[in-house]
Order: structure tokens, then sequence, then C-alpha cells
């Protein structure tokens, strides 16, 4: 995924990335940065990376709090509420193209949280908040970043709800969702492209989608989503259903990917006939 990925230049390889001086008057944000501590935080290709330690050829550290950068990685964000709050109510957060907010694998493993953790008060921040330049937003487990093979990846981050995000921010065009969510009404938005999720949860707890939550996604005034996948890998016992009502050409008619996992047999043979639909027309 382009923002789940840290690594990926196309992310966080275009987008400028000004440091402060220290004579400057600092914002909300900068002034809670400094009492988090800028040694926990670094710039990895212009992008600022918070609760990321500089390491030596990779992790660059800073001096001062950015005056301006385009792409803000939280990467410890459950213990990162309010530092978010003030991003989120400083003039940094008008600015923003790119944001990421979730958990690391090294995160993971310095809390040693046995069922995940939990991000709805991160969710909720956002409710009544405006960020007029956001373009793409990734939320939860950020499994790529600093793991050494496909089997150090985390799955341990539920989201809460993201109602919010969709008035929020207004030209967002990418959402990536990597843990479980809530949606607690059908949403309207007229910029976004794609939605992706990833919901791989933490064995002991089994948290997948709620149907309901799925139902008022399917059910979203969404004109311009041209791709939308949900990849559900939890107890094949907690199977979800197409709603019988839905057809893309109502609330989505620029639909063209459609890709759902963990349907139960009916729903699959009708999503699979729906595809097939789309990308004939």
């Amino acid at each position: 995924m382009r923002l789940n990925s840290i690594t990926s230049k196309s992310f966080f390889g275009v987008l400028p990335f000004r440091n402060r001086g220290a004579s400057a008057s600092y914002s909300r944000f900068s002034t809670a940065l400094r009492t988090y501590g800028l040694s926990r935080c670094s710039v990895f290709q212009q992008a600022l990376l918070v609760g990321v330690r500089p390491t030596k050829g990779l992790y660059s550290r800073i001096k001062h709090p950015p005056k301006f950068t385009g792409a803000v990685g939280f990467m410890a964000g459950p213990n990162q509420v309010e530092l978010i709050s003030a991003f989120l109510n400083s003039p940094e957060s008008q600015r923003v193209h790119h944001l990421q907010i979730g958990i690391t694998p090294a995160y993971h493993a310095s809390e040693n949280a046995l069922y995940g953790f939990d991000m709805s008060t991160v969710l909720s921040l956002f409710k009544g908040q405006r960020l007029p330049r956001l373009k793409s937003l990734s939320l939860g487990d950020c499994y790529p970043f600093g793991a050494g093979s496909a089997a150090t990846y985390l799955r341990g981050c539920a989201l809460g709800d993201i109602t919010p995000i969709f008035e929020a921010a207004p030209r967002l065009e990418i959402l990536d969702l990597n843990g479980p969510f809530c949606l607690s009404r059908p949403v309207r938005h007229f910029k976004l492209r794609e939605i992706n999720v990833q919901i791989d949860p933490v064995a002991a707890t089994e948290a997948t989608l709620s149907q309901q939550s799925l139902d008022h996604l399917l059910a979203s005034d969404l004109p311009l989503i041209e791709s939308l996948s949900l990849h559900c890998c939890g107890s094949t016992e907690m199977l979800l259903d197409l709603p019988r009502g839905f057809d893309p050409q109502r609330g989505m008619p620029k639909l063209t990917a459609l890709s759902l996992e963990n349907l139960s047999r009916d729903s699959a043979r009708r999503q699979a006939a729906l595809q097939a639909r789309m990308l004939a027309g």
C-alpha cells in the first residue's frame, strides 16, 4: 500500500520539509513535539516520523520542530493522543497532504499488548476537524515498517469509528485501513477514489468487520470511487453478506474494482457477477 509502506518513495519523497529556526514562534504542535522529545522523532525521505528514533544512514534526526512537511506519520498512535490532538489543532494540519497514524512492530513489542491496541480515541479526534489538503490517509498497523520478514508482521490495531474522517478530509483520495473499524452510518464523499482495507486480527480477539459497517460502507455516496478492496481474514464462522440491494450504479457509478473477502458463498457468487458486469461495462 502506498501509505502503509513507509519506505515508498512515491509517498514520502516528493513533499518539502523545512526545519523551524530557533528564534521562530511555535505552534501548539511544535510545542507538544518538543515536550514529547525530538530525539524520539526522525525524518525519512522528507516525511516527519513521530515515534521513530533516528538511525544512522536511514532515519535522520531533527534539530527543530518542522515548519512545514507534507507527510507526517504518528507511529505510536495509541500513546500519542495528545500529540495528534495538538497536530489537528495547529497550522501544520492545514498543509499536510499525506498522513499515517498507527503502530509499528517495534511499538507493539515494547508495549507487549496481548490483545492488540485500540485507536478509537485517536479517531474521535477527527470529529469537527478540517484537513483541507489531505489526499491520502493510512490508519492502523504499519506492518511493513521495520519488519524483517512477513512472519514479523503484526495485526492488532482496532480503529474504532472512522465516520468523522469523511467530513474532516474533503479532498481525500486514498484511504488505507489496516485493522477492524466501525462505520456508524453511510457517508458522502466527492473526491475519494480508493479504499483499501486489510483486517488480519489478533487470533485471540477474532475481531472482524461487522455486517452493519459493511452495509453502511456499500450504501455510501462515493461518486468517484474506482477501487474498493476488503481483505478480512477473521474466523471462517464470521462470514459477511453482500447486501441484496447493493448496486454500484447508485452510489458508486465509477467503481470498476470490487474485491471483498470473507463473504458467504452466495454473496461471493453475486460479487463475482457484479465484478464481471463492471469490467464489461
